[in-house]
């Protein structure tokens, strides 16, 4: 079974951390142009989540929307340096709920709406242990694999949603079960869009709330969930080859 992972939300519990390092950066910048700005409630915070290069303006006032792209560099450049710095961003259990998808022989990838120099940051970062183990990972900037030399193991891409980037994860793959992880309507829509089992981690939507086939709050859980689907999927392939079998004779 192929398991596909988004980041924010559903491996790394971001909305733990980003509140503050958005309002500190949103005051920084600020600053350097003459604004003041009032902090923004948490849940202002972590409602772009996910959302992809257009929250930058969002998160400006009106005065500095302009200049969001040069917010977007101030920001990126401090999630990358927190998420470089060893500090405890995973959700409990993150590597165990990986390890042991590895140990079960399934394939794991990861499908972010972040960019090339925040994901590289994250497989850097606390996931350093496991990420000679991932098959792939796709951010809107292009995807990533596992390489001999460290300097060729990105390909500079453009897509414009993670309905492309996990097409772009899934080409070349056999007709194999397929499952995306995620906690947003966007995972959603991409497994939708891909004809793959979604599976909601429930740190931001409750559960069916997003139409998802299963659904987890703890990594713990989230082992037992899919290894349930894996052997329904065995058992669904049993009946296959049984069903094709009595054709045959």
């Amino acid at each position: 079974m192929l398991v596909v992972f988004d980041i924010d939300g559903t491996l790394q519990d971001t909305t733990r951390w980003w509140p503050a390092l958005c309002n500190e950066a949103r005051r920084d910048f600020a600053a350097l142009h003459g604004v003041e700005v009032s902090p923004l409630d948490a849940r202002c915070c972590n409602e772009v989540v996910g959302r992809g290069a257009e929250v930058w303006s969002d998160l400006l006032p009106t005065e500095l929307s302009h200049r969001a792209s040069d917010f977007a560099g101030f920001v990126i450049e401090r999630e990358v340096q927190l998420l470089r710095s060893g500090s405890d961003l995973l959700f409990d259990g993150t590597m165990a709920l990986l390890g042991d998808l590895h140990t079960r022989g399934h394939d794991v990838m990861l499908a972010s709406n972040c960019g090339a120099a925040y994901l590289e940051g994250f497989l850097s970062g606390q996931l350093a242990g496991f990420a000679d183990r991932l098959c792939a990972a796709a951010c809107l900037e292009g995807l990533w694999r596992p390489a001999v030399d460290p300097g060729a193991n990105f390909v500079a891409m453009r897509f414009a949603s993670k309905v492309e980037s996990v097409a772009a994860l899934l080409e070349g793959r056999g007709p194999e079960r397929a499952v995306l992880v995620g906690d947003r309507a966007s995972d959603a829509e991409a497994a939708r869009a891909h004809g793959l089992a979604f599976v909601l981690r429930t740190s931001w939507h409750g559960r069916g709330e997003l139409g998802e086939d299963a659904a987890f709050a703890e990594s713990h859980e989230g082992i037992e969930v899919l290894a349930q689907l894996a052997a329904r999927d065995r058992c669904a392939g049993a009946d296959d080859a049984e069903s094709s079998s009595a054709a045959i004779l």
